[in-house]
C-alpha cells in the first residue's frame, strides 16, 4: 500500500486545531475556506502550493525552529510563482496562509512518526517467531537503537546502507508523496545541492530512532482492539498525563536530528540518489530526474 501524506494516530498535536491567543484562550485556526478568493482556483492549493512548500522544508538545516521573517519570505515566493498574481496576495506573519501553512508543518512532521510506527510493526509481523511479544519487540528494539536502526539491514551486523533502513524509507515515503506536484520557483534554491532531502532524510532517521527509544522504555503498548499506542506516566500531584519524554518535539530531538542530518550530508551523490529512489518505490511513485550524479560510490 503506498504511504499516504498526512496519518495522525500516535503524536498529539495539540497545535493542529487551536492555538493559545494572547490572552491565554483557545483560538480556532483559519480553514482552507478563508484562503483569499480564487486560491482554490484548479486546485493549486493543494496540488501545487502546499507540495512545493514541503519540498522546501525538506530541504532546510532545522525543520523545526523557522524564523516568522523566513518562514513568510518562502511563503510569498512560492504563492507568486503558483499564483502569478491571480489572486494578488501579500504574505504576513498569522494571516491564514502563513497559519495554514504552519499547521501544514506540523502535520507533516506528524506523519513522519506515523509512518515509521507502522514500518515497524509491519517488520514485527514479518518475524513472528523472533518478535512474538512485547518484550522480544522491545529487546529489538533496544539492540538496533544506537546504530543499525539507521542503516539498510537492521538485522545484520554490516553497517552498510546508511539512511536506508526499512523504518527510515518508509517514514521518507511519506515526503515524497506530500511533495508530489511540486513546481519550480526561481531563486529558491541557489544551486543543485541545495534541493537535496536533507532535512527530510534526517527526520525520517530521528523518527525510526524514536521509535526504538519508546519500545526500550516501555512507552509503546497494545490497546484491546490490538493498536500501538502510546504509554505515558501521569503526574503524582496534578493527576495530568506527562508526555515531555515522548513528545515529537524539537527539545527531545533536534540534537538527534541535527546528527542525523550531518551524517545525510555527507553521503555521496549516488548514495543520495538510491535513499530516493528507495521512497518513491516504497511511496509507489515514479521517481524524477536525478538531482545528483552517479558517477559515485554507493556508501
Amino acid at each position: 500500500m503506498a504511504a499516504q501524506p498526512i496519518q495522525l494516530d500516535l503524536d498529539d498535536l495539540s497545535e493542529r486545531s487551536s492555538k493559545k491567543s494572547s490572552t491565554g484562550k483557545s483560538r480556532v485556526l483559519p480553514r482552507n475556506g478563508s484562503l483569499p478568493e480564487g486560491a482554490h482556483r484548479n486546485s493549486l492549493w493543494k496540488a501545487k502550493f502546499l507540495p512545493t512548500f514541503i519540498k522546501a522544508l525538506g530541504t532546510r538545516k532545522d525543520p523545526w525552529n523557522i524564523p516568522d521573517v523566513e518562514m513568510v519570505a518562502l511563503l510569498q515566493s512560492i504563492w507568486d510563482a503558483v499564483y502569478e498574481d491571480q489572486p494578488r496576495h501579500s504574505v504576513k506573519v498569522n494571516d491564514v496562509v502563513h497559519a495554514l501553512a504552519t499547521q501544514q508543518m506540523y502535520e507533516w512532521r506528524s506523519a513522519f512518526g506515523s509512518a515509521a510506527k507502522d514500518s515497524f510493526e509491519s517488520f514485527f509481523a514479518l518475524l513472528p517467531a523472533d518478535c512474538p511479544n512485547l518484550e522480544s519487540r522491545r529487546q529489538f528494539c533496544a539492540s538496533i537503537k544506537s546504530g543499525r536502526v539507521f542503516f539498510k539491514d537492521p538485522e545484520g551486523s554490516s553497517k552498510q546502507g546508511l539512511s536506508r533502513s526499512p523504518f527510515i524509507i518508509a517514514a521518507l515515503a511519506v515526503h515524497m508523496n506530500a511533495i508530489n506536484g511540486t513546481i519550480e520557483v526561481q531563486g529558491l534554491y541557489s544551486t543543485v545541492s541545495d534541493q537535496y532531502l536533507y532535512s527530510a532524510i534526517g527526520l525520517a532517521a530521528v523518527v525510526a530512532y524514536r521509535i526504538c527509544v519508546l519500545w526500550d522504555l516501555g512507552k509503546l503498548g497494545y490497546n484491546d482492539s490490538g493498536q500501538l499506542r502510546l504509554i505515558n506516566n501521569k503526574d503524582s500531584v496534578s493527576g495530568k498525563v506527562k508526555k515531555k519524554d515522548t513528545d515529537f518535539s524539537s527539545n527531545n530531538f533536534s540534537r538527534t536530528m541535527s546528527q542525523c542530518a550531518q551524517s545525510v550530508c555527507k553521503l555521496q551523490p549516488a548514495s543520495l540518489d538510491q535513499i530516493v529512489d528507495d521512497a518513491y518505490a516504497c511511496a509507489k511513485l515514479a521517481a524524477p530526474r536525478r538531482f545528483t550524479s552517479n558517477a559515485n560510490p554507493l556508501d
